[in-house]
């Protein structure tokens, strides 16, 4: 049983096979949340754990899911929009403007409480994929962020919501209906849109705006 021994000297720069396996193993865990049913959409949010071996501390993350339900059909987010350059703008304008400023956690308006950094905030929602963990709910689409994603460990997890009437102008007429928002498409332009989204999309709006149905036309 000697050259068992051998099992000390695997990988110890990291671990030990003499610690407990707790702080010498790769762990794993996920958990379904509760499925969202909205109208004739549903989402269904994962939130995966993990550790490391060796490492400080866990961490964790979301993966989520959404479909139409007849047909069934899994929803991408990017694809969700008729002008896909001018909604990530706007996603970005308000998530940001919520993490930001209207986390209860984090208020911007108190000079001595804790903020979250701008640059940090910047950095998690600069493209499309920094928003893939979402789920559709009652009043908008809930954004996911992981921890290290918008802000340090410490400050953990973070959610912020799009209000369905701050971008139906920008959603495809068939998931409009599948949400059942499609009355919110009708003479209500979106707001929060950053000065550059707002003159592009007013420049369009006569000629590609139009044509995807931006004025409520389709």
């Amino acid at each position: 049983m000697k050259q068992r021994e051998v099992k000390f000297f695997q990988a110890n720069d990291f671990c030990s096979f003499g610690q407990e396996p707790f702080f010498r193993m790769n762990t794993w865990e996920a958990a379904c949340n509760t499925p969202i049913v909205h109208e004739r959409v549903v989402s269904m949010s994962y939130t995966v754990w993990w550790m490391g071996a060796g490492a400080a501390h866990p961490n964790m993350h979301f993966k989520t899911f959404a479909f139409t339900l007849s047909p069934v059909s899994q929803i991408d987010l990017e694809g969700l929009f008729y002008e896909p350059d001018l909604a990530l703008k706007a996603l970005q304008e308000i998530v940001r403007h919520q993490l930001l400023n209207e986390n209860e956690r984090f208020r911007a308006d108190d000079p001595e409480g804790i903020k979250l950094d701008e640059d940090w905030v910047y950095r998690g929602t600069e493209a499309w994929g920094d928003f893939s963990a979402f789920v559709f709910n009652e009043s908008g689409i809930d954004f996911l962020f992981a921890p290290y994603q918008v802000g340090a460990y410490a400050f953990g997890a973070h959610l912020a919501t799009v209000p369905y009437d701050k971008i139906a102008k920008l959603i495809r007429r068939h998931y409009a209906f599948s949400l059942g928002i499609e009355y919110l498409q009708h003479d209500r332009p979106p707001v929060f849109l950053t000065e550059e989204a707002e003159r592009a999309l007013s420049k369009d709006d006569g000629a590609a705006g139009t044509a995807a149905g931006l004025d409520g036309s389709a």
